[in-house]
């Protein structure tokens, strides 16, 4: 009743629209027409519900991209410290690429091993087999990008030395660490194990970079 009332009432002068004379009265009453069905569909309110307002696309879940912990039996007790990797991966830059700034995709003699660190695809598979986080990667992420080379070239040092010589590194000293590493690195961890040594000249060269970090 108050609705009808008040449209009633409003009434003025009317106006012209494209040559016909159109009652003001019939724009208010529209107005208030609307009104009523938006007032009859959302409820008795001055405002719209958001618990009624609905969308037609579901709100993008940001996923954590950070890298997990891999499951417990591929990884030292001790973590590796950055201070024994620096050390470990000076002496790789040395022995692989004499020191020179290779990019991750520089093919070495023998078409076997990529980059500074002398890192083979393999070598990449059998990361990505015991570390599920690193699986997201492809040889060719590896191979391309500088940070994903040099998190993969550590997490096979961190294999090589507990997974598969069972050495526990954190007890040992810088040198004898590299002295292993260096071996199983260039020659894998089946021949290593097996008592394969290397070439004379690498393993020379190996003892100049110790005698030259002390």
């Amino acid at each position: 009743m108050l609705l009808f009332k008040t449209l009633t009432v409003l009434k003025s002068p009317a106006r012209r629209v494209t040559g016909i004379k159109i009652p003001n009265n019939i724009f208010v009453v529209s107005e208030f027409f609307v009104l009523a069905l938006l007032i009859l569909f959302y409820g008795y309110s001055p405002y719209v519900s958001a618990s009624r307002v609905k969308f037609n696309h579901a709100p993008a879940v940001l996923r954590d991209t950070a890298l997990s912990s891999p499951p417990p039996e591929t990884l030292p007790s001790t973590a590796m410290s950055q201070e024994l990797w620096r050390y470990l991966r000076g002496g790789l830059h040395y022995l692989e690429s004499s020191g020179k700034d290779y990019p991750p995709n520089f093919e070495h003699p023998g078409k076997k091993a990529y980059g500074a660190l002398g890192f083979s695809k393999i070598a990449a598979q059998d990361v990505m087999q015991h570390y599920p986080a690193l699986a997201k990667f492809s040889l060719e992420d590896v191979f391309r990008d500088r940070q994903v080379y040099e998190v993969f070239a550590q997490k096979y040092a961190e294999l090589l030395l507990r997974q598969y010589l069972k050495v526990d590194y954190a007890s040992m000293a810088a040198p004898e660490v590299f002295s292993m590493l260096q071996k199983a690195w260039f020659l894998g961890p089946g021949l290593f194990k097996s008592g394969a040594t290397v070439i004379a000249s690498r393993e020379k060269r190996a003892q100049e970079y110790v005698v030259r970090m002390r």
